[in-house]
């Protein structure tokens, strides 16, 4: 059976969930609205975090009660046969998890670095990695991850760096920056961004040596990643007011571009967008692959290659689409998703530990 999983240690665990997870809390701002309303980013982005590794870590413990290793089989425990209903809600989410950073990227990519390029070309420059990474599997996309990860941080602590001398105190204020029930909803609206990234840790949670690495890892990792954007969340709010954060697009990207670095003849800001691009990548490749794998094992399919291939050119599809603009049909199931993902994918994953739970104790009052 080639499902494709391999076997991962702790480290390789922590790098592509804080990767994937980071990716989410940092280049999907604009199509989450962060910045329409005020700014407390800093605080919202790393409280949702946290929140969407305690659901996960919920499921994580219903899954060692029920001996299950992987989500999938906790789905199959806890609904039979028709675990194949809340299986599609998870891939449909993790397909949209896949999509929605690497199109900023795409647009990102389209605006500040190979201007004049085509959509379709730039997805045919970024794809073909995401499925090459899903052809060999989990354990190559974890050990890549294990790879981009400093270069990630040496990029984001270089961009902060270069940036600190335009930091303002007085930019965060008034604080926190929204009223108190907007903070709530944002929060609850950004468990959505993380929440597919935790479940597809759970769903490769097989891969790695036993569920108490599993366990470990997934906590390192949200701390690790809420660390990452607790720190550039905060920065971008310290040189830049909420109206000018609205205005700017990817302000990430345009941390005054690495300047302190840049050579005549060698521009560190291309290179840094080029290496949060492999986060991308590296991200985009775990929710095809965990979307592919939860299918494959839901169907009793033999080989995960098909439905990599699948998730792939879906999330190719939604990109090109997107970048349309004109099909008002995706705008608002894309607003609705990024709207209530929270839900949507909390419900069926809850009630699996729920109903493995349930069904524990009935099992152990038979005994």
């Amino acid at each position: 059976m080639s499902i494709k999983t391999g076997r991962i240690g702790k480290q390789e665990a922590i790098s592509i969930t804080a990767v994937s997870l980071a990716a989410e809390g940092l280049f999907t701002a604009e199509s989450r609205g962060l910045y329409k309303t005020g700014n407390c980013s800093y605080l919202t982005v790393p409280a949702a975090l946290f929140i969407s590794a305690m659901i996960a870590l919920i499921v994580l413990r219903a899954m060692k009660k029920r001996g299950a290793d992987s989500l999938v089989k906790l789905l199959t425990v806890s609904f039979g046969r028709f675990a194949v209903v809340p299986g599609a809600v998870v891939f449909i989410m993790l397909i949209f998890s896949a999509y929605l950073p690497t199109s900023e990227f795409v647009f990102a990519m389209h605006g500040l670095v190979f201007e004049g390029a085509s959509y379709e070309r730039l997805v045919l420059f970024i794809l073909p990695a995401v499925f090459i990474l899903c052809v060999f599997g989990f354990e190559t996309i974890a050990r890549t991850a294990k790879c981009v990860a400093p270069l990630l941080i040496a990029v984001l602590a270089a961009s902060i760096l270069s940036a600190s001398s335009e930091f303002r105190m007085y930019r965060l204020f008034p604080f926190p920056g929204k009223a108190p029930k907007e903070i709530l909803t944002e929060v609850f609206r950004l468990i959505g961004a993380f929440l597919p990234t935790m479940t597809a840790f759970l769903i490769v949670s097989d891969g790695m040596n036993d569920m108490k690495t599993a366990e470990s890892a997934l906590r390192t990792a949200a701390i690790a990643a809420g660390a990452i954007c607790f720190a550039a969340q905060l920065a971008l709010s310290l040189i830049y007011t909420f109206a000018g954060l609205e205005k700017v697009y990817m302000p990430l990207f345009r941390l005054n571009h690495l300047n302190l670095f840049e050579a005549h003849l060698m521009r560190l800001d291309k290179l840094a967008h080029m290496i949060w691009l492999g986060g991308s990548i590296v991200s985009a490749a775990f929710h095809a692959f965990a979307a592919s794998k939860l299918a494959a094992e839901l169907f009793s399919m033999k080989d995960v290659r098909p439905t990599a291939a699948a998730a792939v050119l879906l999330t190719a599809i939604l990109i090109l689409i997107d970048a349309d603009g004109g099909n008002e049909t995706f705008g608002i199931l894309k607003a609705f998703i990024v709207d209530n993902g929270t839900w949507i994918l909390a419900v069926p994953i809850l009630a699996a530990a729920l109903a493995a739970a349930k069904k524990g104790v009935l099992l152990e009052k038979k005994a």
